[in-house]
């Protein structure tokens, strides 16, 4: 393991890219998402993640939105925490409308559906 330096900065990220997960900046400049915790920012991440792995396989062409199930027990063992843990993180995304959730039925995980961030007061 090496320095990354101007000279392989741009195949270093490039590498990474692919093992990477995509966190928004605005998650951090934005006053609206200044209330929910780096943890929930994590989780959107990883929620944008698994939309673009999977968004051929399950887009709905009525609404026109890309859903997903993903289990609290499959989210808490990613971010490796406890299932109630997963919970308040995805709560926290549902309160900031990052995140919309449909339940379905008993025994199956929720069709979950991650929304566009919304810009509203950036700070620089």
């Amino acid at each position: 393991m090496g320095y990354i330096t101007i000279d392989n900065i741009d195949s270093v990220m490039k590498e990474m890219q692919e093992d990477s997960f995509y966190i928004p900046k605005v998650l951090f400049k934005d006053k609206k998402y200044k209330k929910i915790s780096v943890d929930s920012k994590i989780l959107y991440g990883l929620l944008l993640d698994r939309q673009i792995q999977i968004k051929k396989e399950f887009n709905d062409p009525i609404i026109n939105k890309i859903y997903f199930s993903y289990a609290l027990n499959e989210i808490a063992n990613d971010l490796g925490c406890s299932c109630n843990k997963a919970l308040k993180l995805l709560n926290e995304l549902l309160s900031v409308d990052l995140v919309e959730k449909q339940k379905q039925t008993i025994g199956k995980p929720a069709m979950l559906y991650v929304n566009e961030l919304g810009l509203e007061g950036i700070e620089i």
